[in-house]
């Protein structure tokens, strides 16, 4: 995720207005930073609702992370099948279902097998013209229709299947720690996961919480602000991770062709929905990008292309 910032701190990609009555917190978790602010409590109940939130998070981070050897998607993609699998993880896989019907399959969790092999070409500088083939047939693993779900079993159809989970993990995991706030008490609170962003309630003062949109050429500046108020926001983009030092290709993975969307930024009722949907839209035309974000209730984008044009869904209101 990239793209917001807030007045005040800084965490990373967002910053958010600072004021008293307030306690932050962050740890590097999830690959990223992730931040807890939380408002208008005494210290004490800062203290445990904090503390007890990063261990849910924690607790998140090895079941659905890839990249912990024994989590559930690990095995998954180990044993291209999982019984009895964890409900977090049903939830995601079936979220994720759900946006790659809704995007026409632009929105993809089966990429990770092409993903790493372009990961490992980056530390190349390029994709040698040797490796091309072995590209294509990483790509032709990458069809997310081919995950079937049957109860509490998961198979992954095609033989070297593998799935990531890094467009729609952190907004779920996001999602989950608000909750966790909700339940120790706390009504006003931001939960900030390396970009991915839900607000709970509002700040101190009564007014939303203000989220700066951090532009994709120059990471310094704004585009705009956009207030927040139990809701969430997250920003995808193609500005900041690339697989070659042309940078010509992004970490985001495109099957339809070139991607002129740099940054989509999407507003929605769940964080989980607002990264999913940012990805999706990132990687999809614009106009057809614009069209899902209508589509879905409670959901609203702005897409910059790279030549720095603004697109909004009708529902924007930034």
């Amino acid at each position: 995720m990239a793209g917001l910032i807030g007045t005040g701190l800084c965490f990373g990609l967002p910053r958010i207005a600072q004021a008293s009555e307030r306690r932050t917190e962050t740890r590097l978790m999830l690959g990223t930073f992730v931040t807890l602010t939380v408002a208008s409590v005494s210290e004490m109940q800062a203290e445990e609702a904090l503390g007890k939130t990063f261990e849910e998070i924690s607790h998140l981070e090895k079941m659905l992370s890839r990249y912990q050897s024994r989590s559930a998607l690990s095995v998954l993609n180990d044993r291209g099948k999982l019984t009895e699998t964890p409900d977090e993880l049903l939830t995601v896989l079936k979220a994720a279902a759900n946006m790659h019907r809704l995007s026409t399959g632009g929105f993809d969790i089966s990429v990770a097998p092409a993903a790493d092999f372009l990961k490992k070409c980056a530390a190349r500088g390029e994709i040698p013209p040797s490796a091309e083939q072995e590209l294509l047939d990483r790509l032709a693993l990458v069809d997310a229709s081919c995950i079937h779900i049957n109860g509490r079993t998961v198979v992954l159809e095609r033989e070297g299947m593998q799935l990531t989970l890094d467009g729609i993990a952190k907004g779920y995991i996001a999602d989950r720690a608000a909750s966790s706030l909700r339940r120790n008490g706390i009504r006003h609170a931001i939960v900030n996961a390396g970009g991915d962003i839900m607000a709970c309630g509002s700040r101190e003062d009564g007014l939303a919480w203000n989220i700066g949109l951090q532009s994709p050429a120059q990471r310094n500046q704004l585009v705009g602000t956009i207030g927040i108020h139990n809701g969430a926001i997250a920003t995808s983009g193609t500005y900041e991770q690339f697989y070659n030092e042309s940078h010509t290709k992004s970490h985001l993975i495109s099957l339809r062709g070139k991607q002129n969307t740099v940054s989509a930024t999407v507003t929605a009722p769940t964080t989980m929905m607002a990264d999913a949907l940012a990805t999706a839209c990132c990687v999809l035309p614009v106009t057809q990008a614009v069209a899902l974000a209508d589509a879905v209730p409670g959901c609203a984008c702005l897409l910059i292309e790279a030549d720095g044009s603004r697109h909004r869904s009708s529902l924007w209101n930034a």
